[in-house]
C-alpha cells in the first residue's frame, strides 16, 4: 500500500518520505498488478481542461470496448475489457499529455482515427520493459502529474469479439 508520509511528531507510525520512494512504490505496486503490454501516448493539439481531457479519455475507452464487446459492454465487463494506467502530465505549452499502459489487445487502427481525429495524436508502442514502461508512466507523479489506474477484473468467459479482427491476438 502506498503512503504518504507524514511527520512522526503528528502521528506514531507514519514518517515522511520523499519523492523517489513514492515512485519506487508506484512502480513495483504496477509492475506485478498486470502484464502490461502496450505503452500509449495521447497529445491534446490544444490546451483543454483536465475533467474535459479525461471525458476525452472516457469516451475513447468507450469506442475501444463497444468495438470488442458491443454496445452494451458495461452489462459483461464493466467499465472495460482491458486494464490501463492513465499518466497524466501537463506539457509546457499548457496542453495535456497522456500516457497510458495497457494490458489487453485493442485495434491500433481505431485508436489513432478516433483520438486523431477527435483530440490530437497518439502513439502506440509494444512494452519490450515493462518495468521501464512502469518507471516512465510512474516519473509523472513527481512531476505534478497524476496516475489513474484501472485494473479490470479477469473475466468469468472466454472475451473474444464478435467479428474477427485481425489484430485480436490472444
Amino acid at each position: 500500500m502506498l503512503k504518504i508520509g507524514i511527520p512522526i511528531g503528528i502521528f506514531e507510525g507514519f514518517r515522511l518520505v520523499d519523492r523517489s520512494e513514492i515512485t519506487d512504490q508506484w512502480v513495483r505496486w504496477l509492475a506485478d498488478q498486470r502484464d502490461w503490454s502496450t505503452f500509449i501516448t495521447l497529445t491534446f493539439k490544444d490546451p483543454i481542461g483536465q475533467e474535459e481531457a479525461l471525458e476525452a479519455w472516457r469516451r475513447l475507452v468507450r469506442t475501444l470496448n463497444k468495438q470488442v464487446v458491443g454496445d452494451h459492454y458495461t452489462r459483461i465487463v464493466k467499465h472495460s475489457y482491458f486494464s490501463y494506467c492513465l499518466g497524466i502530465e501537463r506539457q509546457l505549452r499548457g496542453c495535456l499529455h497522456f500516457h497510458v499502459i495497457v494490458d489487453r489487445p485493442f485495434d491500433f487502427q481505431l485508436l489513432h482515427r478516433y483520438w486523431n481525429k477527435a483530440a490530437g495524436w497518439a502513439w502506440i508502442d509494444k512494452i519490450n520493459d515493462r518495468d521501464g514502461a512502469v518507471e516512465y508512466l510512474t516519473k509523472y507523479i513527481t512531476k505534478r502529474g497524476e496516475i489513474m489506474p484501472y485494473l479490470a477484473a479477469p473475466p468469468p468467459y472466454e472475451l473474444k469479439p464478435g467479428k474477427a479482427f485481425t489484430w485480436w491476438i490472444m
